[in-house]
């Protein structure tokens, strides 16, 4: 090496820092080799061409190079290597002389000689800054992979070539419920809603097949509570790229819950704006594709002479007065083309008799899922404005008869916008006279919020280079002269020649109506202007928020009606109408500005209030709420009082959440309707606990039937002077396996209420039939079975039906079976009872009044309605002292017996329980009797033992 540089100047110190810091800078591969001292003594060709000699290289220099954070680690793992006579590779960074950073990668091995003495080290410095690049932009872009997924809102999963998990992103714990560790190694169909599973392996199988593009789908995935949310899922199927295989798919899962809400929404307002337009003057109708009428609005009745129902499935040319009218064939031209349209005119052909009459319609292709469904639109009968026009065509001196006769604002205006002329229907909708509008500029009237956009609509039409322009259906507000506000829908026409434009604006202050009532109507009640559910459950969750965790700070009442039922039945509908609207007004003036209070319908309120001081305040404000039902209401010139029922939540004592605020509150009401007139409760946890047990009965009431829980028992009639078995009534048991016996008089009221004592008492109908109709030949005798309805069965419509089914099928004679009735079931609707009464015996069979003498107007239904056999309550047969002292108690139920013989109807008395009470019902006359004295109700089997035994000595024995 030495050789090489004889004869040379040795450089400079500058010059050799120079060449060093070059080499830094541009160096690639970098090869040295030191001796034991450190001494640089042999150098690569690149770097040769740097230096005169290797001696000029320099570690110590070379370090100078080295970012300072670096720097101490180089140096520490130079130092240890050496000092162990180890190799050793480390990384760093080189700072070039413009400040940019270049990494190397350094790698030392130490020397020896063949005696093994120590002699130096070898290595090389090579620059992988591209390599550190690529990795580090490497590491960036799986960070920001897995930020993505880590964090998006939609679920990411991959699935293995079966389908099942392999990667489940977070998202899943909010969307689902679940963690992700739950779902791996899961298959989707475990949670896929099983209708929406088939469309999934479609779309897989497509791909794979055609290798089409991923498609979004909607579907139903099951949360881990149980519930389904719906989601939109595109899934893209991955595959080998060697075999074509399919190795797994991806799939994308985002909630649109909220947007499947929203489209039910929608279709909810579009029914609401259908109803409205009804109210409108003009009519609504659709047709189908072929043009053909599916809805026509009652508005056109008054056109027709007839109902519109007689349009349905005709088109437009069945019913023309001259199908080759332009009008009629520009609607056909546009209905071709599926284009809109509008303002088009056409006679129509009446019915006989009737003059004809012209239309005006406008329409709009309607389309479903990109299909052509029909059209839908607005008609206007025309039928004045066109013979008005046909008038005008032959005598044009009755223009001005048009103009001031239209019903629409008719002026002109010249090229500064003042008015030339007003007709007197402008003068009606500005309040002003013809004098003091004449010669004033439009934009005096404009209403101030909307006159930029005027002026700037008007300059745009009306103030072009040549003149020219239109103006169709612009609609702004304008200023009465008393103060108020129209809206007005604008036309007008630039005529150059005459430097005039013509105007024309149509009043459509009511449509503006009709459309904010509109609005109103998603959030208020109709007939009485109070908030509806929807507002008030948006009310009570703003005021949740509010409340924060403020004790007691918040109070939902339920308030209901009493007596509410007897206005309506008594006075009718519309006088119901007019009470709750009063209800609705005296409770909202009786709370404060920022207090809600919301109907849910019939006769229910919720009133939802911030109470400063929990209970006090809300007993305060219950209080206040009731003395209004202290003054009587008055409804069709009558005074009505009627009381009320609240029941009272607290937040968030009684709940956290509006539905569990308005579930206590409601089971509060309930509990205050029960200790009847004005009164109110707060919640307490028991009334839960109550109401759970009701729900657990009536739940296992519904089953009981299914479960064969249900049991008819028997007890027998005897003809009091014999003592013979002449018949015997019908009664349902229910022996629950874990509520045990329950009695009569818990489940056959909540059977009554809830609608299940029909089924239930249909079957007791077929079961009585069918056991007496076997006594009945086992036996000989002809036994008479007595079945109870209740007032819910007396009102159904099948009810005849039904028990002409039952004597059908068991084929037990009519005359052997005995309905019995309540007068309360009477009085409910005695006009409906009667028809049905009648019905029924026409059948053959006959029918009993239940617990007489218990009503209010017995008398009066012994007289209007066919019944046969008179049933005694208990309440009017004696107890053993009355017997003994002859009290009021016998000559009472003497004179119903000779009350119902002097009316030709036999007499049962039932809860005949002793001796002493059966010998006075023999002395009085009675005809028939049953109780425990004679025998319990039994089931069948033990009835029939019963029957066969010897009912002479029964008796006997009883009355020895």
């Amino acid at each position: 090496m030495t050789s090489t540089y004889q004869g040379q100047r040795s450089p400079t110190a500058a010059e050799s820092a120079a060449a060093l810091r070059r080499l830094a800078d541009e160096i690639t591969v970098l090869v040295w080799t030191v001796d034991e001292n450190g001494r640089c003594i042999q150098l690569n060709h690149q770097a040769r061409a740097y230096f005169r000699s290797p001696d000029e290289f320099s570690f110590r220099a070379w370090r100078g190079f080295i970012h300072p954070e670096d720097l101490p680690q180089v140096r520490a793992t130079v130092a240890r290597a050496i000092e162990l006579r180890a190799d050793y590779q480390i990384g760093y960074r080189i700072v070039r002389s413009d400040g940019s950073l270049r990494w190397m990668s350094g790698v030392g091995a130490a020397c020896f000689d063949a005696q093994g003495r120590y002699c130096g080290y070898t290595g090389t410095a090579t620059d992988v800054t591209a390599a550190h690049d690529m990795q580090e932009q490497l590491a960036r872009s799986e960070a920001e992979y897995r930020l993505l997924t880590e964090n998006a809102s939609d679920l990411i999963t991959r699935h293995d070539a079966v389908g099942r998990y392999i990667y489940v992103s977070p998202a899943c714990q909010h969307l689902l419920g679940y963690a992700q560790e739950e779902l791996l190694g899961r298959h989707p169909n475990e949670i896929i809603h099983p209708e929406d599973a088939p469309a999934v392996r479609a779309e897989v199988e497509a791909q794979q097949r055609h290798g089409r593009r991923p498609a979004q789908i909607e579907l139903r995935l099951r949360r881990r509570d149980g519930q389904y949310v719906w989601v939109a899922t595109a899934t893209r199927v991955m595959v080998d790229a060697g075999t074509s295989a399919m190795t797994g798919t991806v799939a994308v899962s985002r909630d649109i819950s909220a947007e499947k809400l929203m489209r039910q929404q929608l279709a909810e307002r579009e029914e609401r704006y259908r109803s409205l337009t009804s109210l409108l003057s003009d009519c609504y109708w659709e047709t189908d594709t072929e043009g053909r009428f599916t809805v026509v609005g009652d508005e056109a009745t008054p056109w027709l002479g007839t109902a519109a129902s007689r349009l349905l499935g005709k088109r437009r040319q069945d019913i023309a007065l001259d199908p080759t009218e332009p009008g009629l064939q520009a609607y056909l031209r546009s209905f071709a083309r599926r284009e809109p349209f509008r303002d088009l005119q056409y006679g129509v052909r009446p019915p006989q008799g009737a003059a004809p009459y012209y239309l005006s319609i406008a329409g709009e292709p309607m389309f479903r899922d990109g299909l052509f469904t029909g059209y839908r639109g607005m008609s206007r009968n025309i039928t004045e404005q066109r013979r008005i026009e046909e008038r005008l065509q032959a005598l044009s001196n009755e223009n001005r008869n048009l103009i001031e006769n239209s019903l629409d604002m008719v002026c002109t205006f010249d090229t500064e916008g003042r008015f030339l002329r007003i007709n007197p229907a402008g003068c009606r909708i500005t309040g002003y006279q013809a004098g003091e509008i004449v010669g004033r500029r439009w934009h005096e009237f404009v209403h101030p919020e909307d006159y930029e956009h005027t002026l700037a609509v008007y300059r745009d039409t009306f103030t072009h280079g040549d003149g020219n322009g239109e103006l169709h259906d612009f609609e702004n507000r304008w200023r009465t002269k008393s103060g108020g506000e129209v809206c007005l829908a604008w036309s007008a026409k630039w005529v150059a020649e005459q430097r005039v434009i013509y105007v024309t604006a149509r009043d459509i202050t009511q449509r503006k109506q009709a459309e904010r009532r509109l609005r109103q109507l998603a959030t208020c009640d109709t007939l009485t202007l109070l908030p509806n559910r929807a507002r008030l459950n948006e009310h009570t969750d703003a005021r949740i928020a509010l409340a924060g965790r403020e004790p007691e700070s918040l109070a939902v009442m339920f308030l209901d009606l009493d007596r509410f039922k007897e206005v309506n039945d008594s006075m009718g509908h519309e006088a119901g109408d007019v009470l709750l609207q009063q209800v609705a007004q005296r409770l909202r003036a009786n709370l404060r500005p920022d207090d809600l209070v919301a109907r849910l319908g019939g006769d229910e309120f919720v009133v939802v209030l911030p109470c400063a001081h929990g209970v006090a305040s809300a007993s305060a404000v219950a209080q206040k709420l009731l003395a209004q039902f202290d003054e009587p209401m008055l409804v069709s010139g009558q005074e009505v009082f009627v009381g009320a029922s609240i029941g009272i939540a607290l937040y968030p004592r009684d709940g956290e959440t509006k539905e569990v605020l308005f579930q206590s509150a409601d089971s509060a009401m309930y509990r205050a309707k029960a200790i009847k007139g004005n009164s109110y409760r707060f919640f307490t946890p028991e009334m839960h606990e109550k109401a759970r047990a009701r729900l657990t009965m009536e739940s296992a009431l519904r089953r009981a039937l299914e479960r064969q829980e249900l049991e008819v028992h028997y007890q027998p009639r005897l003809d009091v002077a014999t003592l013979q078995v002449v018949g015997m009534e019908a009664l349902l048991r229910w022996n629950h396996p874990q509520l045990g016996r329950v009695p009569p008089a818990q489940f056959i009221p909540l059977a009554e209420e809830t609608g299940l004592i029909g089924t239930i008492g249909e079957w007791v109908l077929q079961q009585a039939c069918r056991h007496s109709r076997r006594w009945v030949q086992a036996l000989g005798r002809p036994l008479r079975v007595s079945v109870n309805l209740s007032p819910r069965q007396l009102h159904d419509q099948q009810l005849v039906a039904k028990v002409r089914q039952a004597l059908r099928e068991s084929g037990l004679p009519a005359q052997l079976l005995e309905l019995e009735l309540t007068e309360g079931s009477l009085a409910q609707d005695p006009h409906t009872a009667e028809r049905t009464l009648g019905r029924l015996k026409a059948l053959g069979l006959r029918l009993a009044v239940d617990d007489f003498g218990t009503g209010h107007s017995s008398l009066s239904y012994l007289r209007r309605f066919p019944v046969d056999v008179l049933k005694l309550d208990r309440t009017f047969l004696p107890g053993l002292t009355e017997v003994a002292e002859g009290a009021s108690f016998s000559t009472l139920a003497q004179a119903i017996l000779h009350l119902a013989h002097t009316l030709s109807l036999r007499v049962v008395a039932e809860g005949v329980e002793t001796r002493e009470v059966f010998d006075f019902l023999k002395d009085a006359g009675c005809d028939e009797a049953q109780g425990y004295f004679f025998c319990r109700p039994l089931p069948p089997r033990e009835f029939e033992a019963f029957l066969r035994g010897s009912l002479e000595q029964a008796a006997c024995g009883m009355t020895g």
